[in-house]
Parts: structure tokens; sequence; C-alpha cells
């Protein structure tokens, strides 16, 4: 019987999931969220840079499936739970610019480096919930 490790990655490559990405007409960020992953870690996949899981695989081929069958694809509730309010979206806002301001007034590299990705982190949460 072969090992966990050789039947829990996939034989996929990057370039099969972008081929059934665009045969489905599917952005990266839409298909990413009907699979229940995040964007990053679908890019990792889509580049090659990570190993595909045998489970995302799978699930291509299900949302494929129903795609052919002309069934609603599912997207699970969690992809929808959590809002934000105004007041949340304008705090967030106000703290991705003001790392980024930070970032380019700081001497030191370390701190400038994390500033700078935790503006572009922040601003990257609250594109999900546009």
């Amino acid at each position: 019987m072969p090992s966990k490790a050789k039947t829990s990655h996939s034989m996929w490559e990057g370039y099969d999931l972008a081929r059934e990405r665009t045969s489905l007409g599917k952005s990266q960020i839409a298909f990413a969220s009907i699979l229940g992953l995040s964007h990053r870690m679908y890019c990792y996949y889509e580049r090659g840079e990570k190993k595909i899981p045998r489970s995302v695989e799978l699930a291509v081929r299900h949302v494929a499936r129903q795609s052919l069958n002309d069934e609603p694809i599912d997207i699970s509730k969690d992809s929808f739970e959590g809002t934000l309010t105004d007041f949340q979206n304008t705090r967030i806002e106000m703290l991705a610019d003001a790392a980024e301001k930070a970032a380019h007034s700081s001497s030191d590299p370390l701190v400038k480096k994390i500033l700078q990705q935790s503006s572009e982190e922040l601003s990257f949460l609250l594109s999900k919930f546009e």
C-alpha cells in the first residue's frame, strides 16, 4: 500500500488547474473561493510553487462535473460569513494608510518591510469585503 505522503498529492501541475479554471470562465479569486482556498494558496498551486493536494484536484473535478451538468456550484456558506461595518472598514483603511506612511519614514529595513507587508495585507483583506 502506498504511503500517505505519496497519495496525498495530486499528479496535476499548475497548468492543469489553470486549464480547468479558464475552461469554467472563472478568475483566480472566484475559483479559489469556490474551492474553499485563499487566493494566495491557489496562486501557489497554479504557479507550481506548492504541490497540489489530491483533495484540491478532487474538488476541481467535482466543480467541473457540476458545471457540465448545469448544477449550481455550491459555495460554502463560510465564504460569505462576516461583514465589516463602515466604521470597521474606515478604521482598517486608516491603519493600512498609516502603516504605508510609516514604512516610507522608517530607516530600519526590517521595520520598513514589516510595515509595507502589513499595509498590503490589510488592503488585500479589505478587498475581500467589497
